[in-house]
């Protein structure tokens, strides 16, 4: 069955943007292996998306 969902969206997935996807992967990866960026844990990225929007968010 997952494997039937993966396929199913694929197909409705553009080429063009497939492309796109991958090369940005690619890119990303680079860098990462470079060194101009570092991966984080899901949870710090999180903490800090909240902390962002709690800051830009009107006080009550």
């Amino acid at each position: 069955l997952t494997e039937r969902l993966i396929g199913s969206l694929a197909e409705d997935i553009s080429p063009e943007i497939s492309n796109a996807q991958l090369a940005q992967v690619r890119r990303r990866n680079t860098q990462v292996e470079s060194g101009e960026a570092a991966l984080i844990p899901g949870d710090e990225a999180l903490a800090r998306v909240r902390n962002l929007v709690a800051k830009h968010l009107p006080s009550s």
